[in-house]
């Protein structure tokens, strides 16, 4: 059981040297283009993730509008003075 073991773990930590070891000649070869990329992608994903926090914003504004016009159309009714009661056949 142990030896089972030790074996996967082997086969993990063979993968993660092989893993470090293509990481580094990758960076060696093309490090500065794969950074820039990197760079550009995040800028990317930084402007739609702001953009989404400004449409939030906006819809959370007009909910809020929403609920404030509610508000003063029921202290229409609330506040209108009361009318006389008609009586049948006026």
């Amino acid at each position: 059981m142990l030896y089972g073991e030790a074996s996967s773990i082997a086969r993990q930590a063979t993968r993660e040297l092989i893993m470090d070891a293509i990481k580094e000649r990758l960076f060696d070869r093309l490090g500065k283009e794969l950074t820039e990329l990197g760079h550009i992608a995040a800028d990317e994903l930084a402007d739609d993730i702001e953009a989404n926090l400004e449409i939030e914003a906006l819809i959370e504004a007009r909910r809020k509008s929403r609920a404030e016009t509610k508000s003063l159309v029921a202290r229409v009714f609330r506040d209108a003075p009361k009318g006389k009661k008609k009586k049948k056949g006026q």
